[in-house]
């Protein structure tokens, strides 16, 4: 799952982006929302992000994190 395949929600995504980025990653997230508001896609393309750790600001490349598919 990557960012790119979530519709809306830039705000979030930028929010996450720009803190794993500068490093600064709580400890925890929770990612709430009602049925079919895409948390749990967020959530994967987070981790996927974090795991990757692909430098061009998308989670695609040869590493098999960044190529997960759910």
């Amino acid at each position: 799952m990557q960012f790119s395949e979530i519709l809306g929600q830039e705000h979030i995504k930028s929010h996450l982006t720009k803190s794993a980025n500068l490093g600064r990653i709580p400890h925890a997230q929770l990612f709430v929302g009602p049925e079919g508001s895409g948390t749990l896609p967020m959530a994967i393309a987070y981790a996927q992000y974090l795991i990757c750790s692909n430098q061009n600001g998308e989670n695609s490349g040869s590493n098999e994190a960044c190529n997960l598919k759910f």
